[in-house]
């Protein structure tokens, strides 16, 4: 049984497919990379996994669970996370508070939460030690009171990071991580992508157009163009697929 089947989904918008009988696989462990020129479709399939869009036709499975009826509050608690193109965090308050906001096991009552009394003190003491020790993991430990707005954008990124694996996802969608990057901060990110797949065994589907990061780090690479898949194979077979040049490069490609 494959960890994540997508299986011939479609997703249309009015008259545009967006989404046309997409068919991948991936792997519990892997770290997969979808490529494509832009408007190929690779936020859609994010979108599609995750519940934000319904899928028109097609299903996808999820550790055999079919996520196609699921809404997104339905899907994240079963271990799906995500980061998304622009940045979406609160600017104005600490990156430590940023994660906080994501973590899942805070059970306390109305009451305790008001008085900040029972429950609610022993939950907010996990959930900030938990924040901490990922943005330790991140290299971002010093910068944990700092207000998130005025980080460096490549730590911005990490806390963003940080705060979908606060909802300790089996699955991490990463979507463009390495936008707005010089090379140095990308070189920095695809280390810190790696040590999260094989340090804490989450299974990484990350969408980039930056091609020095997911031919580097990726342990297979599905390439789309205009809502279908082109190719499928490892980041050498796609660096010299004949479809995925002619898709960046033009036909003379």
């Amino acid at each position: 049984m494959a960890f994540l089947e997508l299986l011939n989904v479609d997703k249309s918008f009015g008259g545009v497919k967006a989404v046309h009988n997409f068919t991948l696989t991936v792997q519990e462990g892997e770290l997969a990379g979808l490529i494509g020129p832009n408007g190929a479709g690779k936020t859609t399939v994010f979108n599609l996994i995750t519940g934000l869009y319904p899928v028109d036709n097609g299903q996808i499975f999820f550790q055999g669970e079919d996520l196609s009826p699921l809404k997104p509050y339905e899907i994240i608690p079963r271990g799906i996370a995500r980061t998304f193109q622009n940045l979406r965090l609160f600017a104005r308050v600490s990156a430590l508070e940023n994660v906080i906001t994501a973590y899942r096991k805070c059970q306390y009552s109305f009451l305790e939460a008001l008085f900040h009394a029972g429950r609610w003190k022993l939950s907010e003491a996990e959930a900030r030690k938990r924040a901490l020790e990922l943005l330790d993991f991140m290299g971002l430990a010093d910068k944990a009171l700092q207000a998130a707005g005025t980080l460096p954008y490549g730590h911005q990124r990490r806390v963003e990071i940080a705060r979908a694996l606060a909802l300790e996802p089996k699955l991490l969608l990463l979507d463009e991580p390495a936008a707005g990057m010089n090379p140095e901060e990308i070189e920095d990110l695809n280390m810190l992508i790696k040590r999260i797949c094989t340090n804490l065994g989450i299974t990484i589907i990350v969408i980039e157009h930056h091609m020095e990061l997911v031919m580097e780090i990726c342990d297979c690479v599905a390439c789309m163009n205009f809502g279908a898949k082109i190719a499928e194979g490892t980041p050498d077979e796609i660096q010299s697929h004949p479809e995925v040049l002619a898709a960046y490069l033009g036909e003379e490609a």
